[in-house]
């Protein structure tokens, strides 16, 4: 049975929104995979989103995922007939990962807009520090000389932003719309920053311990009424 927290977001603009990342989702997970080549294809993103993290964007090639999911490039080819279409559904599959991370997220904290907030901002931190960070790096890389690349990746982020200037308006229901879009940028700033400093869990002294603590006072600072 769901609780009181679950029917409250589930009726709102945050869940609508993750439940459309999560549909984006352009294979089925390792679980959900029923069919031979939905296996194939999971095995691929995997692989791919694995070559990239590793070979960086100078090494990430078809010939490269190939060898790490043990198939024929020809194979590879016959699922994602171009790199751009591998990128793009590696892109995807990943916006669907968060947004499931998020949901799981908000769905299982105090109804609280704050805490949900605080909890959200904590979440990405501490998903920083973690091996599989070093994808996005590397993908903004590419986006730098890819158009296209650049604008799918941008839907990440906008997905990201729109949960944040959401729990600002709850937060601060007088906030004005372009207030929050700003705040929220800068939120989205100071965490997406940090990876050049804890990204893969490089530095934990000092003030590298805990660096969400410092952005959630500013974010109270910035939210707090006169």
């Amino acid at each position: 049975m769901e609780n009181s927290v679950e029917k409250t977001l589930k009726s709102s603009p945050i869940e609508t929104l993750l439940q459309e990342l999560v549909a984006r989702r352009p294979v089925p997970t390792t679980a959900e995979a029923t069919r031979k080549s939905e296996r194939t294809q999971r095995l691929i993103l995997d692989c791919a989103i694995r070559a990239l993290t590793s070979e960086g964007a100078h090494g990430f090639s078809l010939r490269a995922v190939a060898e790490k999911a043990e198939l024929s490039q020809g194979n590879l080819t016959y699922h994602f007939p171009s790199k751009r279409k591998l990128l793009e559904a590696m892109i995807d599959d990943r916006i669907a990962d968060y947004g499931e991370m998020f949901r799981d997220k908000v769905l299982t904290v105090d109804q609280n807009p704050r805490v949900r907030l605080d909890s959200l901002v904590r979440l990405l931190v501490a998903d920083l520090r973690t091996p599989n960070i070093g994808f996005f790096p590397h993908l903004w890389a590419l986006g730098l000389t890819d158009l296209e690349i650049w604008k799918r990746v941008q839907k990440i982020y906008d997905a990201e932003r729109a949960i944040f200037v959401t729990l600002l308006g709850d937060i601060d229901p007088v906030m004005p719309p372009e207030r929050a879009q700003a705040l929220a940028l800068h939120i989205q700033s100071a965490i997406e920053g940090l990876t050049l400093f804890i990204g893969l869990d490089r530095l934990r002294h000092g003030p590298f311990a805990d660096p969400a603590d410092e952005i959630i006072r500013a974010i109270d600072a910035a939210t707090r009424r006169p």
